[in-house]
């Protein structure tokens, strides 16, 4: 077994779901790279994934970059991870004057049979009040609830992405938690049946819930309700500034599975 080749196909199975899940406004396939443009505020979105060698000369395929986010009025970037393609391009971009941006850690953890199963419920003493998992149609209500409290046009992308996913076909289901019938936390879960993949995305507590555990009880039963659904693993994309996220994620048997950086065209003269 070649470790190595196997760890790079689970790079590139993971990047490939997490740009599925994004559901941009546009995205056009260029020889083997994925130009993406509209929704929500993040990079991913307004960005070129690099998963495919393709047939045409690098240089030309950035100029068309350029001209795609430029006619945009967004900066040209390309999201570079272990699996970029072609290989050795983020030193030609780095060589031909692309700024290198900070991106995210790609957490994963594994969700076999071999692994322990989830404790059940929101850990005691999380909350003042009482704590319950909502799924389904209540989740959904939950859910925009949650993302309301932190950025609105956020939380009108989260509507608009979930019933993308939906009209799709694709299996997306929030998960959520209310104290006394108040919605306090939230996520997203993208599921990616052929990989036995799950996403999680937009994970978010009311300002008033936090650090009182229910984050992690809400973490616990999204991963329950992912192995329920067939998956074997799940991923996470986090911010490595956002120290307390990493923490929750590093208690619940999350590992650094990899990272991903941008580079950003030169500004024109």
């Amino acid at each position: 077994m070649n470790l190595l080749t196997d760890a790079r196909h689970r790079i590139a199975a993971i990047e490939a779901a997490a740009a599925d899940a994004l559901v941009p406004t546009v995205e056009l396939n260029l020889d083997g790279w994925r130009l993406r443009y509209g929704g929500g505020r993040a990079r991913r979105t307004h960005s070129v994934l690099p998963e495919r060698r393709g047939r045409r000369p690098v240089e030309e395929k950035l100029r068309q970059v350029e001209a795609f986010y430029r006619e945009r009025s967004v900066a040209p970037r390309l999201q570079i991870s272990p699996v970029a393609l072609p290989t050795g391009l983020d030193a030609h971009l780095d060589a031909a004057g692309w700024n290198r941006e900070e991106g995210a850690q790609v957490l994963w953890r594994d969700l076999s049979d071999a692994q322990s199963p989830e404790p059940e419920g929101v850990p005691k003493g999380a909350a003042d009040r009482a704590v319950t998992i909502v799924r389904g149609e209540p989740a959904d209500e939950a859910f925009d609830a949650v993302s309301i409290t932190t950025d609105e046009e956020t939380a009108a992308w989260a509507r608009a992405r979930i019933h993308a996913l939906r009209e799709a076909g694709r299996p997306v289901r929030p998960v959520a938690a209310t104290a006394a019938g108040d919605p306090v936390a939230a996520c997203l879960l993208v599921l990616e049946p052929a990989a036995q993949l799950v996403g999680l995305f937009q994970m978010a507590t009311v300002p008033t819930a936090r650090g009182r555990g229910v984050a992690r009880g809400l973490l616990r039963a999204a991963l329950a309700d992912a192995r329920e659904a067939g998956a074997t693993g799940a991923y996470l994309q986090v911010d490595p500034r956002q120290h307390a996220a990493l923490r929750l994620y590093q208690r619940e048997r999350f590992l650094l599975h990899h990272r991903y950086h941008y580079r950003r065209a030169p500004d024109p003269d």
